[in-house]
């Protein structure tokens, strides 16, 4: 199998060793002297056969080779395991069995062309993959590189073969998964941008293009913060980069609630999302990815769902339930306490007219139109609020009496002026209202009972006026207006 190999060396061997043996032949000693150095010579090239051929046998990549028409002299072990052969049934056969039939005509043309004029595309150009052919007619990729080996008049071919199924398998894996990865990333409706460790952009996704503005063909060598531009509220002001938040700490991040995204055209987009790092198999930093999503829609519903919660479905003022709590802020603000505050608690007097002569949409127009009324004459600081049914309420934060005054006549002469049109009909309103004066040391239910009783009284001496309640446990009297 590997006499064509060993062999060129004995000859090689033999031929230097034999001119000189015969030189020294001249006398007895120098032909004792050339018998043993040329046994000696011999002897080293039987231990080198043996070396050669157990290295030969010994490596795991197939060695053939073959004469010039294609004809295969010898074959390694594991060239001859690899192609399903025993070790010597190779000798011999035509390199045409290793060869799938479709290369075969391609195989034999550019044997010629090199044994013509030495021009090739496979020898001595180092390794090239291939496809192989086995005995049970299996085909498997191969690397081979193939040599030319100049013998007297003829050329050795000497080919190492090496089977690339596992390594192709690998490469396969490696791009499906790129494949599947490449159609998730294309495919789900978050951003996505990956960066390298010095916050440079590698890479965007669709989803992250359609949010920021940008092509992913644009963003190449670009800096993160360059093209994901993100502030917290309002503020407009760009928040730090949770890119360079990871790189520093190592830390997934998340964004900051209320966050929004600055379009490349100027407009705004409310996110969420985070940033974790990259790291590769011995645990170090090599990147930084940056998932995002568009969450305007949810963020604008939860602003609708506090909104709903908190506020009267009819007339857009806030609720009782949020006015108490309200109330219930100023009366713990103790730096708000010099001046006092004004509490009012306000009834219409002609409502239950309107409801019951033109129904309850007459009555719920009503209550709409008398809310804006009341707005136009309170400050921005001022909070208004429907309780319920007909009832309205106001607390005038940082109010002396007399000015909580002049703003309740206010409020009952815009509604005493105010004229209800519906169907042809209209109404005249009033509104009897309740004051209460206040620093602190009321409790809110307190409070509120005292205010409520004020409007009570209004109401009780007539209607359409203001009565003013002492803030304390008292309760008393101080102070009835009428402008009927």
């Amino acid at each position: 199998m590997l006499g064509a190999l060993v062999g060129v060396g004995l000859w090689l061997l033999r031929s230097q060793v034999r001119p000189l043996a015969v030189n020294l032949s001249r006398s007895e000693r120098a032909a004792h002297d050339a018998r043993d150095l040329l046994a000696l010579a011999e002897a080293g090239a039987r231990a080198a056969h043996d070396e050669i051929a157990a290295i030969v046998g010994g490596i795991s990549d197939g060695l053939l080779t073959s004469d010039e028409s294609g004809r295969i002299i010898s074959a390694n072990p594991a060239a001859a395991k690899m192609f399903g052969y025993g070790e010597c049934e190779l000798a011999g056969m035509g390199l045409q069995v290793l060869i799938p039939p479709e290369f075969r005509a391609a195989h034999e043309a550019g044997m010629r062309r090199f044994l013509q004029d030495g021009t090739t595309r496979v020898i001595g150009q180092g390794a090239v993959e291939l496809t192989g052919l086995r005995r049970d007619g299996s085909r498997f990729p191969i690397e081979l590189s193939l040599a030319a080996v100049r013998r007297a008049n003829e050329y050795l071919m000497v080919g190492v073969v090496r089977d690339i199924s596992a390594r192709k398998q690998n490469e396969n894996a490696i791009k499906l998964g790129r494949e599947r990865l490449r159609v998730t990333l294309h495919s789900i409706a978050d951003g996505v941008i990956t960066t390298d460790t010095l916050g440079v952009i590698t890479s965007m996704n669709p989803m992250a293009e359609q949010l920021t503005g940008w092509r992913n063909d644009e963003t190449t060598s670009t800096p993160v913060g360059s093209v994901f531009r993100s502030f917290i509220g309002d503020s407009k002001e760009v928040s730090p980069s949770p890119v360079a938040l990871v790189l520093s700490s190592g830390v997934i991040t998340g964004l900051a609630p209320e966050t929004s995204l600055l379009h490349r055209d100027g407009t705004c987009v409310a996110i969420d999302g985070s940033a974790s790092p990259i790291r590769d198999a011995d645990k170090e930093i090599v990147g930084v990815v940056l998932v995002f999503r568009d969450v305007t829609a949810s963020r604008e519903q939860a602003v609708r769902v506090t909104h709903q919660a908190s506020h009267d479905a009819l007339t857009g003022l806030i609720n009782r339930r949020e006015f108490e709590q309200q109330l219930a802020a100023v009366l713990n603000d103790e730096g708000t306490q010099g001046k006092g505050h004004v509490l009012l608690f306000l009834d219409l007097d002609e409502f239950k007219i309107v409801n019951d002569t033109s129904g309850h949409l007459a009555g719920d127009e009503l209550l709409k139109t008398v809310a804006t009324v009341l707005s136009g004459q309170l400050r921005p600081s001022d909070e208004l609020a429907r309780l319920g049914g007909d009832e309205f309420a106001v607390v005038l934060r940082d109010c002396p009496l007399n000015v909580g005054l002049r703003v309740a006549e206010s409020l009952r002469n815009a509604v005493a002026n105010f004229r209800f049109t519906w169907h042809q009909r209209t109404f005249a309103v009033g509104v009897s209202i309740g004051a209460v004066h206040f620093r602190g040391g009321n409790s809110l239910s307190q409070l509120m009972s005292q205010a409520d009783a004020g409007c009570y009284i209004a109401k009780k001496q007539g209607r359409n006026r203001v009565h003013v309640n002492v803030d304390g446990p008292e309760a008393t009297v101080r102070h009835s207006g009428d402008a009927s």
